[in-house]
């Protein structure tokens, strides 16, 4: 499933790069200070735009559209800016401290799906198995922060039923805080499942693949043909819906929707 989760994600992406990105507002000039290390959520991925928000009008700073990690753009005549690895340079150095006012524009990436049963969980977090412990699917720590934004969901045990976004995430403890409180704090009877961010209407699309490779194994060629155009047909349908997407302005119209509409 997460190979299939890989696939449609890059075709999403190579079709509407804008699809999964996200802004990060949790930078801020610090006087005197002209290297930056960019947020958690922020390393190794794919930065599309960067910007300045204390200004008038706001978001005037330096437009950058690159995804390269090592160069330099003149912001002004008199300032210049770098962008090297996951290290923000500004030159000259801001002379004042301002709170939160650099704006980061970043394509998302995926974090593989598994479910496994808790470790322990509070009101506002949960922690994840560990990887020699997990049910099915796989667990990464690299990049940083990558489950920010993932959905997660009580399959089973206490606290049944809830799923909660992934706000923040310590790979070093596996600890996952959530958007908004569990209703009922979750424990180590608790079986979760991380979400795939693919629309939901495609997830069966991911389903078709796994069952393509499985009836290739196996191997019943009549049951992976059968597949095989069901998973082709799956994403003609996920093509059309990111075309439609950009046609009316990058608004996610479901499938469903989208059916009835045409």
């Amino acid at each position: 499933m997460n190979e299939a989760q890989g696939i449609l994600y890059q075709s999403i992406v190579d079709a509407d790069e804008t699809f999964f990105e996200e802004i990060d507002t949790s930078l801020g000039f610090v006087a005197s200070q002209e290297e930056y290390t960019l947020p958690d959520v922020v390393k190794d991925r794919k930065i599309t735009l960067i910007e300045r928000t204390d200004t008038t009008p706001e978001t005037i700073l330096w437009a950058i559209r690159r995804s390269e990690r090592n160069w330099w753009y003149n912001a002004s005549f008199v300032e210049r800016c770098f962008l090297r690895g996951n290290i923000l340079g500004l030159s000259p150095a801001p002379s004042s401290t301002v709170a939160t006012n650099i704006q980061i524009t970043y394509i998302r990436m995926l974090a593989p799906m598994h479910y496994a049963t808790a470790v322990s969980g509070t009101a506002s977090n949960i922690t994840f198995a560990s990887s020699s412990s997990i049910t099915a699917g796989s667990l990464t720590i690299y990049p940083p922060a990558l489950y920010v934004g993932e959905k997660i969901r009580i399959i089973s045990g206490t606290g049944v039923g809830q799923e909660r976004t992934i706000s923040a995430y310590n790979s070093s403890t596996r600890l996952a805080t959530v958007s908004s409180n569990w209703s009922t704090t979750p424990d180590a009877t608790s079986v979760y499942s991380i979400v795939s961010s693919i629309p939901e209407d495609f997830h069966y699309v991911m389903e078709w693949y796994a069952a393509m490779i499985i009836a290739g194994k196996i191997p019943n060629k009549d049951r992976a043909e059968f597949c095989a155009k069901m998973y082709a047909d799956g994403m003609a349908k996920l093509t059309t819906f990111i075309e439609r997407r950009i046609k009316y302005g990058g608004v996610h119209i479901s499938q469903v929707a989208e059916d009835d509409q045409y």
